[in-house]
């Protein structure tokens, strides 16, 4: 595969990447984790167009468009494991006259992960917090936990926030992955904990354990197209392997593929379908600081290096107007890059 790659701006501790539309543009945002950072639009064909949703609150850990809304994102602002108490919240973020505003949603302790739902035509905010209480960044004596609450029907609206608990007991509780189907998963050290969104009654979700063994980050995609999904897995939390696992005849999970390769803090996962073969992306900050592709081919695993050197620590992938495009948070070099998929 061959890649364009193009630095698109600067941005001091670049972290957070996710594909959005504004406007009626595709393109991708970009955010800061540093205190006092920026979150950033890059759209239209060269990505050239900058809109500036926000440049005084660092953090940023996670954004997502709310579904249906052009113009609408929540993002988690103000996450520093080294901060305690924790300052962590989720904002509102809304265009309105051509100007970004923004208000808080929910103040709550160490909250690291958040995705919207929809369900029966509610959308539900869910997020998962790191642990309960740090009392400092080497401190992990408390569990984190995930919880529920219905989204307001609008920005401009009084409303009092008050979450569900969903689960508890999860350290480390790192990872995510929505599969588009119903069923979200959590990670940490105990492993991967599935919750299926049974329907919209908050008390009806189930949790299960799926696999326990420790966690970073992971997705189940059907790599291989038997039918049947596999595990891609990053040990340990920040760890330094990426492993591909998938089900026997008994239902366990065995291993057929990993990669380390002198990798340090491996941290971003993604995959999409390029053609009709699922590709799955990995970015790992430190070491080799490889952005690397991963497909089945041929009857085994194949890795291609897309990049290296650059410290990338989130991706995410998009298909725009059928063009496959890899976007790219390098915290080491404080750069938001795009790579576009031009032979494959």
């Amino acid at each position: 595969m061959n890649f364009y790659k193009k630095d698109l701006i600067k941005m001091k501790r670049c972290y957070t990447v996710e594909p959005v539309q504004i406007d009626k543009k595709d393109g991708f945002i970009f955010a800061s984790d540093g205190e006092n950072g920026e979150g950033v639009a890059l759209l239209g064909d060269n990505f050239e167009e900058k809109e500036e949703l926000w440049n005084d609150a660092g953090g940023c850990m996670s954004i997502k468009q709310i579904p249906g809304k052009q113009n609408e994102f929540l993002a988690i602002h103000e996450f520093y494991l080294k901060k305690s108490p924790s300052l962590s919240k989720i904002v509102w973020i809304k265009k309105k006259d051509n100007t970004w505003i923004k208000k808080d949603l929910i103040h709550f302790p160490f909250i690291h992960r958040m995705d919207i739902v929809e369900i029966n035509n509610i959308k539900f905010v869910i997020f998962a917090t790191i642990s309960h209480f740090k009392k400092n960044k080497e401190d992990w004596e408390l569990p984190g936990a995930v919880y529920a609450f219905k989204l307001p029907n609008n920005y401009f609206e009084d409303f009092y926030i008050n979450p569900k608990l969903i689960f508890e007991g999860l350290y480390k509780n790192h990872g995510y992955f929505n599969n588009g189907k119903g069923q979200l998963y959590f990670s940490g050290v105990q492993g991967i904990v599935e919750l299926n969104l049974t329907n919209s009654y908050l008390e009806n979700w189930e949790t299960t354990n799926i696999y326990n063994r420790p966690t970073s980050d992971m997705l189940l995609y059907d790599l291989d197209k038997d039918g049947k999904n596999e595990l891609v897995k990053i040990d340990d939390f920040h760890g330094n392997a990426v492993r591909i696992l998938k089900k026997n005849k008994q239902n366990e999970y065995v291993e057929q593929y990993i990669y380390s390769n002198g990798a340090e803090i491996i941290h971003g996962l993604s995959v999409i379908e390029i053609g009709e073969t699922p590709v799955v992306i990995v970015s790992a900050r430190k070491g080799t600081a490889e952005l690397i592709a991963i497909q089945y081919a041929d009857g085994e695993y194949v890795k291609e290096v897309i990049d290296s050197g650059f410290g990338p620590i989130n991706v995410t992938t998009a298909n725009f107007e059928d063009k496959i495009y890899i976007g790219v948070a390098n915290h080491t070099t404080d750069k938001a890059t795009i790579y576009k998929l031009i032979d494959s």
